[in-house]
Formats: structure tokens, C-alpha cells, sequence
């Protein structure tokens, strides 16, 4: 009997293959390799093919082997809050690649996609008229936080801490040279959500040489430490630190240019994903100039 073996990745007796074919009473050693790999021996027993840990399907006179999904077990988080006499449930489902998240409330539904998480928590904001469904994954968060009439996201993305009653406070914790700290605070002006104020602390205050100072420059408009970046420019070019932004543009992240460039230069990622390499020229400790090299 030929069998077949749908995983990607599979090993017959330590040979890579896709296939066998196999006597009744022949046995060979499996190893499939997925997320998870799989051990197990094949065999034909009374003309059916028998393979522990695998599912079989018969087609014809051929077999097809998939390595079994793993019953994994899953948080599941539910919590009901009534608001101006609507009940509104949101769940959360904490998947193998994934956490899933419900909010019903009157006639509509929402559903979203967050990353893998070991366990989920729901908190509701009456007066936000919202809730923040937390995915948590060891000491960090995963954090959206749904407006409960329309389902529109208010705020998304990875946090340290989080708090929701009247406003909603996130504290996010990044890994770059000053390891910065940046606490925020969100709330509705009007009809619009909001960031109100954000304050920031450093964990990592150390004397920094001329060399790094574009990085530390660069990182500091990256986390919207605007006051922290402008302290890292000569007098003249702060005096037009808006016309500097202007020309950098968004930062997303910053790298050490993955390309080779004539001279050092910092690596910059914008919004769009493009990344441009900007050269800086220091006088007596800080910047004094910055040129984008494809200028």
C-alpha cells in the first residue's frame, strides 16, 4: 500500500520523504515535523494502515497521513457588563497561534484577532462606555480596547500595565539604549478618544559617546520623547526642531542601516515601512546637522 504524508516536513527511518510504500506486517519509523513534531511507526495491519498519533484517511487504494492535532488546553475568559439596560458579553479565547475575541452587545457583533496568549482578562469602563480585553503572555500585555456601541478599537498594542475607569492609563516599557519608560493617559475631548498626556522615565541613565547620540536622538521621537530629542540638538537646529520633524518624518523604529552606506549613518523606518539612512554632524556633543543620503 502506498501512503501518503501531508505534513511539510517528514522523516522515514531519518530519510526526508513524501510517501511509502509498505508490505502488511512492514513497519517503519515516522518523524513529521509541524509546529510540533511527531514520532510514531507505520504499519499495515489486516490491509488498514495504522500510524499512533496520526489521523488516516482512505482514498482508494492509498492512504493519507496528517500528524493529529495536539489537544491543547485553552483560557477561556467571559464577562457580561449591562450598560444603559444593554447587556454587552465580550469573550476570549486563548488559542494555540492566536486569542480570539467576541463583543456582543444589542444587535451586533464584533470579533478580533489577537496574538498567543497564555491567559486573557476583561475589564469594562461604564463612563469610557468600553472595555479592554488584555491577552496576557508571561509580564507583558497585549491590550485593545473596544468602544462597546460601534466596536471601533480606541487604543491596540503591547503594554507593560494598563488601568481603565474614567480614562484609561498605559504604561509601555521599550527596549532601546535608554530602556525608556513612557506612561500615557487616554480620555474623550468632546466626541473624540484621545491621548491627554504622557510622561516618561529612563532606566538606563548613563554618559553616552558623540557616536551614539544620533541613536539615542533617533529614539527618542521613536517612543514621542520630543523634549528628551530636542535636548540632543545644537541651539540653532533647535530652533527649528518642527521643521527637523518635518523632514525625518514618523519614526517607527530604528536600526543600524541593513545596507551599505559611504558613511555612518542611522537607520530610520517610517510609517510606510521604508527605510532611509540619515547622516549627523555633531559639534561639541550634539547635533548640529542631519542629511538623508538619498538627498
Amino acid at each position: 500500500m502506498r501512503v501518503y504524508f501531508v505534513d511539510e516536513y517528514v522523516y522515514l527511518n531519518g530519510r526526508p520523504s513524501h510517501y511509502a510504500c509498505l508490505q502488511e506486517g512492514e513497519r517503519v519509523h515516522c518523524r513529521a515535523f509541524g509546529e510540533e513534531w511527531v514520532d510514531t511507526v507505520v504499519s499495515i495491519v489486516d490491509g488498514n494502515p495504522m500510524a499512533p498519533g496520526f489521523e488516516v484517511e482512505r482514498w482508494g487504494e492509498a492512504a493519507v497521513l496528517r500528524a493529529a492535532p495536539r489537544a491543547l488546553a485553552r483560557a477561556v475568559r467571559q464577562s457580561t457588563q449591562i450598560i444603559d439596560g444593554v447587556a454587552y458579553t465580550v469573550t476570549a479565547t486563548c488559542e494555540a497561534n492566536r486569542t480570539a475575541v467576541w463583543l456582543d452587545g444589542g444587535a451586533d457583533a464584533h470579533y478580533y484577532l489577537l496574538p498567543q496568549a497564555d491567559d486573557a482578562e476583561v475589564r469594562f469602563s461604564p463612563s469610557l462606555l468600553a472595555v479592554a480585553v488584555a491577552a496576557k503572555r508571561g509580564e507583558r500585555r497585549y491590550l485593545i480596547v473596544l468602544q462597546l456601541v460601534d466596536g471601533n478599537v480606541l487604543y491596540e498594542g503591547w503594554v507593560d500595565e494598563f488601568a481603565i475607569g474614567d480614562e484609561l492609563e498605559v504604561v509601555c516599557t521599550f527596549e532601546d539604549m535608554k530602556k525608556h519608560t513612557r506612561r500615557s493617559v487616554y480620555g474623550y475631548r468632546g466626541a473624540d478618544f484621545c491621548l491627554y498626556a504622557h510622561t516618561f522615565s529612563c532606566a538606563n541613565a548613563h554618559t553616552y559617546i558623540d557616536t551614539l547620540v544620533p541613536y539615542l536622538f533617533a529614539e527618542a521621537l521613536c517612543v514621542g520623547a520630543t523634549d528628551e530629542a530636542r535636548g540632543y540638538l545644537s541651539a540653532d537646529l533647535a530652533d527649528d526642531f518642527d521643521m527637523l520633524l518635518d523632514y525625518i518624518g514618523p519614526v517607527v523604529a530604528v536600526r543600524r542601516p541593513p545596507i551599505h552606506t559611504a558613511e555612518p549613518a542611522v537607520g530610520i523606518v517610517g510609517e510606510t515601512g521604508r527605510g532611509n539612512a540619515f547622516v549627523f554632524e555633531m559639534t561639541d556633543g550634539r547635533i548640529a546637522d542631519v542629511r538623508r543620503l538619498d538627498d
